[in-house]
């Protein structure tokens, strides 16, 4: 497709707000159209089978409603990031499959590929993260669950690239990747900490009640605060003037593989999201200015490298 002005998407988007969905839609949809930006200039003829196989997604005519013929194709995109977040909603026709609210995936469901409901109507919550755990204190790490994000973004890959999946199935695959790689890039979801006081683990910092000393709306926890640290918008139209700022990363960084993505999401947890916390799960820890400013640049680094990463294993592989 030609390229697309920007201006006029931004217009066409804001008569179609983008719903309220929990990094956050907002990091999703950056992440999105940074791959997007790069599709655009690297590989312009995989746009149209890309957004052929995008509507398959039973959202995708929302997705579009009220924006211009010549910005469908990047909206879509953009909004196909938050579809599996999406179907965690209530309403949405899919059900909390497995145990611990969904978070804990029970065969055969948690390794169905199915496509689309009503093929499969399981949410899968526990594809968005991988909980590879670590200690500060000693404490046992329990062995990493599967499925998960990783193992997932290997299987829908190998979908995309197959030459006797359908395209229905494609689909499917597709929306998932463009949101999985995203989580496997958010320090948060790649981990979970035991330690004394939470021996079966953190669940990625969402066990830690935290407070900002910067900011009366820091939200509560630690987890939710990585989630939302570049900005909490629902609107696809302010993802993408964000998207435009950031510089997209190239060279041999953007070629590494999904496990490489999620040990680099490791180290950073352990480095940057957990300082200032201490040895202890239990209590409110107290994040300072220092610590969100460090944050935020984490996470604009994480973004601009997913969206690379997406673009160049879309290019490597769609069929």
């Amino acid at each position: 497709m030609p390229k697309t002005s920007h201006t006029l998407i931004a217009l066409a988007l804001s008569v179609a707000a983008a719903p309220s969905f929990a990094w956050n839609g907002f990091g999703h949809m950056v992440v999105a159209d940074i791959a997007y930006r790069d599709l655009e200039a690297n590989a312009p003829q995989l746009l149209t089978r890309i957004n052929a196989l995008l509507k398959l997604n039973p959202n995708y005519s929302k997705w579009i409603s009220g924006v211009a013929k010549s910005s469908q194709e990047e909206v879509a995109f953009v909004q196909a990031a938050h579809w599996a977040d999406d179907i965690k909603e209530s309403g949405s026709g899919y059900y909390a499959d497995g145990t611990n609210d969904g978070d804990t995936g029970v065969e055969p469901v948690a390794s169905y590929n199915l496509g689309y409901a009503p093929n499969d109507t399981a949410m899968h919550k526990y594809w968005h993260f991988i909980d590879d755990g670590f200690s500060p204190d000693g404490t046992p790490v329990l062995s990493t669950p599967t499925p998960n994000a990783e193992d997932r973004i290997t299987l829908f890959t190998k979908t995309i690239a197959s030459a006797t999946a359908t395209d229905a199935l494609k689909s499917y695959d597709l929306s998932w990747l463009i949101h999985l790689v995203g989580d496997i890039h958010q320090p948060l979801h790649a981990t979970t900490r035991f330690t004394a006081d939470a021996p079966t683990g953190d669940e990625g910092g969402n066990l830690v009640d935290v407070s900002c000393a910067a900011s009366a709306d820091c939200p509560s926890e630690l987890h939710a605060v990585w989630d939302d640290i570049l900005g909490t918008s629902t609107s696809a139209t302010t993802a993408m003037s964000y998207a435009a700022t950031l510089t997209i990363p190239t060279g041999s960084a953007v070629h590494a593989t999904d496990d490489v993505w999620a040990a680099e999401s490791l180290q950073m947890a352990e480095k940057d999201a957990y300082a200032s916390i201490g040895n202890k799960t239990t209590g409110t820890h107290k994040l300072s200015s220092s610590y969100l400013s460090t944050a935020k640049a984490d996470a604009k680094l994480r973004v601009a490298l997913a969206g690379a990463r997406l673009s160049y294993l879309i290019q490597q592989n769609l069929r």
